[in-house]
């Protein structure tokens, strides 16, 4: 902490010599501007007025007696016209000037020095009042914990550099504050389905071992598998997840509609299987994007298969539309809709988090491990791509991803 402070009294002090010293060179500037002026017209101005005797005797009242006039003197006979009254007059006016000029620069210099003391004080007051919100955003990072991000700074200032520093300062507090509230519902709903299933695996091998006749052996060892089989499938999709989140490591156009139809062809057994039907609508020219080939195949499989699986168990369908890019600022977007349970609006944006589900798991083959659809975000995010949803009327729902435009 006393490193911070001292950081900041010392910008406070680059910032007070700045201001002050600006100030002061202003001044100085114009003093000795001043002086080069007076030196240069004022030796002239002095000989003028008192090589004008005219000018001296217009100042008095001619309404006065003569009586009242003033005497010659020995100056009014040395300001004459001749040549030795000329010489007289340049040496009276040098000395004059030099006067002037001596007394000018004593007051001027004390005045100098006021006024950079004032300069100086003030400089340092107007630096600490601009310093005074940097001031606030210090001290709100410095009494932040990682699990208290609640605090904000909520500038109270004019509109300006600053107030817009502390303003996006207070976002960035609300991104992080999000993020890791997410990461920690994200790491504790790992540790409760990897617990679950070795839980549940623990459970099927005390029993079988309890009573090992042949058929309880048979239908442990088809729990094993089967929590085998969940365990390898969450593992996969936090390993997914994981990598998805780091970003794209190489970039290339990819045929999403080659993707699409691959990714349907494979989802075709499963969907006939639980009697869905399965349309897919593509345009006949290819529909390229720029990202990863292997993402964007999970992407669009995760978004199928999670179709299928959250479906009507009768005359359900699946509908896989990809479309085109249509101007310069849209780029290519794949729709995918369901039939299924009706979803209520407000639960539709929680359902991109990871393990979010619309009912509890209830272990049953095929269920996943309810990272589909935060896969989804994730791959999406990479692909500085955006994802939306909406509850169909009727049940069911439709997730639509936009890519960018490949010329953007």
């Amino acid at each position: 902490m006393k490193r911070v402070r001292g950081a900041a009294f010392g910008e406070r002090g680059k910032l007070t010599l700045v201001y002050g010293g600006l100030l002061i060179a202003v001044c100085a500037i114009l003093v000795v501007s001043m002086y080069v002026v007076f030196r240069s017209s004022l030796p002239d101005a002095i000989f003028v007025a008192l090589d004008d005797p005219a000018g001296s005797v217009a100042l008095i009242d001619p309404s006065e007696s003569a009586a009242a006039q003033p005497l010659p003197t020995d100056s009014d006979e040395v300001l004459g016209t001749g040549p030795g009254e000329f010489s007289a007059t340049r040496d009276i006016s040098g000395v004059a000037t030099q006067a002037v000029l001596n007394q000018y620069l004593i007051t001027a210099i004390a005045l100098l020095v006021v006024l950079g003391a004032l300069s100086m004080w003030l400089a340092w007051w107007l630096a600490g009042r601009v310093l005074k919100p940097v001031g606030q955003m210090a001290s709100a990072a410095r009494s932040m914990a990682v699990t208290d991000l609640s605090r904000r700074i909520e500038l109270d200032a004019p509109p300006g550099e600053l107030k817009q520093l502390a303003d996006t300062f207070d976002e960035l507090l609300d991104r992080i504050d999000t993020l890791v509230g997410s990461q920690q519902r994200f790491v504790a709903n790992a540790a409760h389905e990897l617990r679950t299933q070795l839980a549940v695996q623990r459970s099927a091998a005390e029993i079988g071992l309890a009573d090992p006749t042949p058929e309880k052996v048979a239908r442990i060892r088809e729990k094993l598998i089967h929590a085998a089989v969940d365990n390898e499938q969450l593992l996969e999709g936090l390993l997914l997840l994981a990598s998805s989140d780091q970003g794209l490591q190489h970039e290339k156009p990819v045929p999403l509609d080659e993707v699409v139809r691959g990714v349907a062809a494979e989802a075709a057994p499963l969907a006939a299987d639980r009697g869905i039907a399965l349309t897919v609508s593509a345009p006949a020219g290819p529909t390229q994007v720029v990202g990863d080939a292997v993402l964007l195949k999970h992407l669009a499989r995760n978004l199928v298969e999670n179709a299928i699986s959250y479906n009507r168990e009768v005359d359900g369908s699946v509908s896989v539309t990809l479309v085109p890019a249509g101007s310069t600022t849209a780029g290519a977007s794949l729709v995918v809709s369901n039939t299924g349970a009706e979803i209520d609006p407000a639960l539709v944006e929680g359902l991109f988090e990871p393990f979010r589900r619309l009912h509890p798991r209830q272990h049953r083959p095929g269920e996943g491990a309810g990272l589909g659809l935060a896969i989804v975000a994730s791959i999406t995010r990479a692909h500085r791509a955006t994802v939306s949803a909406r509850a169909l009327p009727g049940g069911g729902l439709e997730v639509k991803v936009k890519f960018p435009n490949l010329s953007s």
